[in-house]
This record gives C-alpha cells, structure tokens and sequence, in this order.
C-alpha cells in the first residue's frame, strides 16, 4: 500500500482553460509512477476503456487500468468522480473490461480526486471495488469522495492510496515579480 506526503507548491485556485485535460493526464502519470517505482512496467496507452497497461514479471500479473481525474474547489460539496458517463451492461465498465479481455488483462480503476489543498490517489481492482465500496442498490459507476468512504477506502488493504499536500503558497504570485 503506498500513502507518501508530497509537498509542492499549489496553483492558483483560478484554473486554466485547458485544467481538465491537465489534471486528467496528471492522473494517469502518477499512477504510472507509483507502478513504476513498484517494480511494475507500465505505460499510458490511448484506448477506449483503458488508460494504462500494467505489468509485473516476477508475478505475472498484467492489469488494465482506466484513471478518472477530478478537481474541485474546497468548498465544492460535489464530492465524488464519475467512472462511467452512462450505463453500460447494467454497471457502467463494459469498455474497460472488453480492453481488458483484449490485451489479457484484468480490470482495476484508479481515482485521482484534488481539492486546492491536496490531492489523493486511490487504485483497486474493479471486482474488489464493487464488492466492498459500492452499497447495495447504488450506482457504481460513482465513485464517492465523502470523509467516510475515504477513511474506509484508506483502511482497506486492497485499495493502495497516495496522499499529496500543496502548500497555500500560489505560483501566480511569484509570477508577477
């Protein structure tokens, strides 16, 4: 299970045009770094359903991961990040889990969720995460961000999870010097 503390320097809570799209590559790299520093071999592919191709030599264990980003202010109460924009074959993962069968894999999801004062990672197997963090009845293709899920997603020893905190102080400010 990884949790580190990063400290970096934060970005003015004004966010650029093109923020989304950051943020979301941002997401896929990070989880090919703490892969890679796992011993995994990794790599960002560009394919419906998937977004990074993992592989492990000494186990043999070949994933499939599709990375959602999210960004919110601190006092956004939206506080979750969606998996799927509609329902496919009833849970919303049909996409990743044919790329799956395709590059002999199995499927996992990765969460990277930031607010202006940190940010956190959270990576599980999709089978994993619909069995012990999807309540009965509720819709899986949202994965929730509330203080409780993440104290059980953080206690759970089949979801690694990484942590980074932004110092309040602000590039812009820098910039105009």
């Amino acid at each position: 299970m990884f949790h580190f503390v990063l400290f970096v320097v934060s970005m003015s809570s004004d966010r650029s045009s093109r923020h989304s799209k950051i943020i979301g590559q941002f997401g896929e790299h990070l989880v090919c770094n703490f892969l890679s520093r796992s011993g995994f071999e990794a790599t960002i592919v560009d394919h419906t359903g998937t977004d990074i191709i993992e592989y492990h030599e000494d186990s043999k264990a070949r994933m499939g991961i599709s990375v959602k980003s999210r960004t919110s202010k601190a006092d956004c109460t939206a506080r979750a990040v969606r998996l799927s924009k509609r329902k496919e074959e009833q849970d919303g993962f049909g996409k990743l889990r044919r790329a799956c069968e395709w590059f002999g894999c199995k499927p996992w999801i990765a969460v990277y969720f930031e607010w202006d004062d940190c940010a956190k990672l959270y990576l599980t197997r999709l089978d994993h995460y619909k069995a012990m963090h999807v309540e009965e009845g509720k819709n899986a293709s949202r994965w929730s961000m509330s203080e409780q899920r993440m104290s059980k997603l953080e206690a759970d020893a089949d979801v690694a999870y990484v942590e980074l905190t932004f110092r309040k102080e602000h590039w812009s400010s820098l910039l105009k010097q």
